[in-house]
């Protein structure tokens, strides 16, 4: 272990990163020293286990198929389960999922709780069945006719005979040499006569079956039978274990912390197939110990190499650790070491949060460091989850989550901080105008305008100056919010062209707004 060395070019993307974090944030840069204390590489063993089960999937279809291995009908359950128990007492099936296993990812290192199909193994049974709607006759009872191969005639519903086409049911006609009524020849005045279409039959044949009362069975496509196909897939059902006894100390950890099947994804580590381990048959065991048995048939063995380095950040004061990991120069882990470097734009931050003193200035000194400029413009926006991904792509490294959380959640409070008095102002001007407005539609001479509309159109009409103040209410709030966020952010040295959001004073709005109209309304009924 003390001849390794870990590879430099990853301590030196390290430190270059580091130095990009402190970089604007009242450290300099070019003081950091990032000096490896220990390195070395480690081994770990691991074992994949494994068992069988099958996947049953059954499925029926028409006619009698000709698909895998045909079973005589009734004996379907009894093939499948033999088929089961087969497969499951090969000797030959370890060897098998083995082959699968160390042909998936990683020659199936970390495999655990998964699930893989053995394909060379599937087997198709069918099994053909009379079809219980036909009885196996492959013909069913016509539904139109109902089995009779004859339907009631639509012209004349089943009653043989129709209104006379030449007299119109009337049973005269009139003679056109004498301008005189006469009998109707077609029908001899009886007004109705035979139905031309059924010829007094009162039925008609039935076009669905052909006349012979029975069509094709749906069920069975007209064979008499269906098929039940049964697909038997046997499958492997894995689960993993991985020890770690034989890690240096602050391997185990970054291993335990990371995961050892993340970094085997990952490439970082070095994996192996080994023999199982060898069972001493010699070995003497007292009467009550029973004879060890041979684990290795459903079972891989690993060994793994990893690599690992802890080096000391040394930027100010304090001195942390970083640890890498794998031979892709991973950084598993680091001390907080961003922590005090943030405190004093953070606490600047939460003073201007909570209005201790003057917002604009707490903020103007917060953003001295490129960490407070940074989050004011990412939450300006209005996305919290947004901006913490931001802040953590850029300060990933010795940096805490709930440091990310505090600057988040207090850079919004400041900037609501700072609409905040403009956002008022524009609700009490907005509802000023409001009342004015609504003064002179209900009180003054704007309704009298709608006096010819009916009182229905009329009351729709009394809506709109209540939505025409919301609207101006809104745009008051946003607009002077917007300018004032939008000087100070000039202020600060930032661009900002999203416009704030209302907060409570929106709700204010509308509820000091509904008051005025129902005001006015309740006026306009109860006064004379």
């Amino acid at each position: 272990m003390s001849d390794y060395t870990y590879p430099n070019e990853f301590i030196i993307k390290t430190k270059q990163r580091i130095q990009s974090q402190l970089d604007g944030n009242g450290v300099d840069p070019k003081k950091l020293t990032l000096t490896v204390k220990r390195q070395g590489v480690g081994t770990l063993s691991a074992q994949t286990l494994f068992s069988f089960d099958c996947q049953v999937d059954t499925k029926t279809q028409q006619g009698r198929q000709n698909i895998g291995r045909h079973v005589p009908q009734g004996t379907m359950q009894a093939e499948i389960q033999k088929i089961i128990v087969g497969i499951q007492s090969r000797d030959d099936m370890e060897q098998v999922a083995k082959n699968l296993l160390k042909k998936s990812p990683h020659q199936g290192f970390g495999l655990d709780k998964q699930l893989f199909d053995i394909p060379t193994e599937k087997t198709i049974l069918c099994e053909h069945q009379n079809c219980g709607r036909c009885d196996g006759q492959g013909q069913a009872k016509c539904h139109t006719c109902q089995g009779q191969g004859r339907c009631q005639c639509h012209l004349c519903h089943g009653r043989g005979l129709m209104p006379c086409l030449t007299c119109r049911g009337v049973g005269t006609v009139l003679n056109q040499t004498t301008n005189q009524q006469q009998v109707c020849t077609d029908c001899h005045g009886q007004r109705e006569i035979y139905c031309t279409n059924c010829q007094g039959q009162r039925t008609t044949s039935c076009s669905a079956c052909n006349t012979t009362g029975r069509i094709s069975c749906k069920d069975c496509g007209g064979e008499g039978a269906q098929s039940i196909i049964a697909t038997i897939t046997p499958t492997i059902k894995t689960s993993a274990v991985i020890n770690l006894p034989d890690l240096d100390a602050d391997c185990k950890n970054m291993v335990a912390k990371v995961g050892a099947e993340i970094l085997a994804k990952g490439d970082h580590i070095v994996i192996k197939n080994v023999p199982p381990p060898v069972i001493d048959e010699t070995e003497e065991r007292a009467y009550y110990e029973e004879e060890p048995q041979d684990q290795s048939k459903d079972r891989l063995y690993y060994e793994a190499k990893i690599e690992w380095a802890v080096a000391e950040v040394n930027g100010d004061a304090s001195k942390r650790n970083v640890y890498f990991i794998g031979s892709k120069g991973a950084v598993a882990s680091s001390d907080p070491f961003m922590k005090p470097i943030f405190e004093k734009p953070l606490s600047l931050m939460k003073r201007a949060a909570s209005g201790d003193g003057f917002v604009a200035g707490l903020l103007k000194d917060a953003c001295e460091y490129r960490v407070s400029r940074e989050i004011l413009e990412y939450v300006v926006g209005g996305n919290k989850k947004k901006s913490m991904m931001m802040l953590k792509t850029k300060y990933g490294l010795g940096t805490t989550t709930d440091i990310f959380q505090s600057f988040v959640i207090n850079g919004f409070k400041a900037l609501k901080k700072i609409t905040q008095r403009p956002r008022y102002v524009g609700l009490s001007i907005s509802l000023i105008l409001s009342s004015l407005l609504s003064y002179q539609w209900f009180i003054g001479d704007l309704r009298i305008n709608t006096v010819d509309q009916n009182m229905s159109i009329r009351y729709v009409l009394d809506i709109f100056p209540m939505i025409f103040c919301m609207m101006i209410s809104f745009a008051l709030i946003k607009g002077l919010g917007f300018f004032a966020l939008k000087s100070v952010m000039k202020d600060i040295g930032l661009p900002n062209t999203k416009m704030p959001a209302m907060g409570k004073a929106g709700m204010y709005a509308i509820i000091g707004n509904v008051l005025i109209w129902f005001g006015s309304m309740a006026y306009l009924f109860f006064m004379p």
